[in-house]
């Protein structure tokens, strides 16, 4: 524990320094009072951690000093000790309020007096230590537990095979992007994608070969999709699902058939040999203009509906669906 002690050169405070000799501090840095006014950079900057500042009360310039000190960061919780040879008036009392944490000593005092002040400060003060860790620990705690929050949502959200969302996140950003397209009177369309024989492929060349297709496949997909708005998802199994705000049906026509060749371009391998036939997929596509009392599952009907129409109509293929009419609903 270190104490810095200001003194105004007084008979009080050499008595009073004299008397902290015998007290168990580790460190005692002593400057005058003139030499502190313009020296509050120099004593900031000093490497011990204070636990007191004994000052001289000056009317004039105590306060003014007891201020500057606190906007320090090494002061900001420090006990200040003020001490005078006279009685403290209740006018300087009051002054002292704002300097917060503050103790007084005036008149003549003992060493006994003393060590009984200086033993509250030193007890107060390593109350305020304690509250000081264990706050900077909560906030630490508390920001660290939000970062893994975070990093477990990102998770969540997140398919672990291919990297892209999962389901769970999809359905989440459709009824936000339903909304907002109810709001604007926007249209919004869905692409249901599936691998097509994926069961026949697993079966000729292995399950970590299908996993690998799908990976590519994946990639190949996210590639392709290059609006910051536009979600592709894996939906569960073999199939994909992509959301299109702001996309009426050509559009979405248009991005479907560009998915479809790009799948049935890629040069996919099993064990570094080529496979007998080249991967492909149908796409079903369903587009709507959102309005008071639709459900974005209807959509999502659609577009399944229109994807088994184009594995139907020979696969490899893309096909539209309407959502249905409230009247046939």
């Amino acid at each position: 524990m270190a104490l810095l002690f200001v003194d105004d050169a007084t008979t009080a405070s050499q008595r009073l320094w004299a008397m902290t000799s015998s007290l168990d501090f580790r460190h005692r840095k002593r400057i005058k009072l003139s030499a502190l006014r313009g020296s509050m950079k120099r004593v900031a900057s000093w490497k011990a951690r204070f636990r007191l500042a004994i000052l001289p009360w000056q009317p004039e310039d105590s306060l003014e000093i007891g201020t500057e000190l606190r906007e320090r960061p090494a002061f900001k919780s420090l006990p200040f000790l003020f001490y005078k040879a006279g009685k403290f008036k209740a006018q300087e009392l009051a002054s002292l309020e704002v300097l917060g944490l503050y103790h007084v000593l005036s008149g003549s005092w003992s060493d006994a007096e003393l060590k009984l002040q200086l033993s509250f400060v030193y007890e107060l003060q390593k109350k305020i230590d304690f509250l000081q860790i264990s706050e900077e620990h909560w906030h630490e705690t508390a920001m660290l537990l939000r970062e893994m929050n975070q990093q477990l949502e990102a998770l969540s959200n997140v398919d672990p095979l291919t990297n892209l969302s999962n389901r769970r996140h999809f359905d989440d950003v459709l009824q936000v992007e339903w909304k907002r397209a109810m709001r604007h009177g926007a249209a919004l369309s869905i692409l249901m994608i599936d691998i097509d024989h994926f069961k026949r492929f697993n079966d000729d060349y292995g399950h970590l070969a299908g996993d690998d297709c799908l990976q590519q496949v994946a990639g190949a997909l996210r590639q392709q999709l290059r609006r910051p708005a536009d979600l592709l998802a894996r939906y569960g199994g073999e199939e994909f699902i992509v959301l299109l705000p702001q996309t009426e049906e050509a559009g979405a026509r248009v991005v479907a058939e560009s998915l479809r060749k790009l799948v049935e371009s890629l040069k996919i391998e099993s064990g570094g040999e080529a496979l007998k036939r080249s991967v492909t997929v149908s796409i079903g596509v369903a587009s709507w203009t959102p309005q008071k009392g639709d459900r974005p599952e209807l959509l999502v009907q659609a577009a399944d509906d229109a994807l088994y129409r184009a594995k139907e109509g020979g696969r490899n293929r893309v096909e539209s669906m309407p959502v249905p009419s409230k009247d046939s609903r």
